[in-house]
């Protein structure tokens, strides 16, 4: 497709995102980030002691991701299975996510624009939505940190986030490719996407 036409987002960045390990590199670069093991195809890990995530490295729409409490030994068959065929990812499950809620920060066209609150949603369950929220400082401030190596390239992005045992916002996932962006929450998020995808077809003489 990018040999036939502009890409917004660019496909370095697209390739760079499809997979979840992205999360290692946003932590190696000081951004909080919800901790995470990752475990390569064909290989195990032990298992951390608490209640646990585990999704596959590559996935949307919560395809794979599943929950476990503790102790329980369907954990380490689930990751067998994903690790059968692919990468997988081991998180902790951060409990904030059942009252606050995961919080997407929309990022259109240089500038976050809005955020909404998504309820926890694994394989099988229906996406609930509510918002959209004042984008609370610090969650700006880690939004825009994953952001920053991208922000010059990318028209659209979205940065979930959700707070850990001390109240601090970390990044979930960093969705720069093929996101919701909620439009229909947010006035003016629609046109001003809009605006900044003429603006760019403009400068190429489109």
């Amino acid at each position: 497709v990018a040999a036939a036409a502009p890409l917004w987002n660019p496909p370095a960045v697209v390739h760079g995102n499809v997979r979840k390990r992205y999360l290692l590199e946003l932590a190696r670069r000081g951004v909080p980030v919800i901790p995470t093991t990752l475990v390569e195809r064909g290989h195990t890990a032990p298992l951390p002691d608490g209640r646990l995530v585990i999704k596959p490295e590559v996935g949307a729409g919560s395809l794979g991701a599943r929950v476990f409490e503790p102790g329980d030994p369907a954990a380490a068959l689930h990751l067998a299975a994903l690790t059968r065929t692919g990468a997988a990812l081991v998180q902790p499950y951060v409990p904030s996510v059942d009252g606050y809620g995961e919080r997407s920060l929309v990022w259109i066209d240089g500038a976050l624009s809005h955020a909404i609150r998504k309820s926890p949603r694994f394989s099988g369950d229906r996406e609930s939505i509510t918002g959209p929220f004042p984008i609370a400082a610090d969650e700006r401030a880690v939004a825009e940190a994953a952001l920053a190596p991208y922000a010059s390239q990318i028209l659209y992005g979205r940065v979930d986030v959700a707070r850990d045992e001390h109240e601090q916002p970390r990044v979930m996932e960093l969705e720069l490719v093929e996101p919701s962006l909620f439009f229909a929450r947010q006035p003016g998020a629609a046109a001003r996407y809009v605006a900044g995808l003429l603006r760019r077809l403009e400068q190429l003489g489109a």
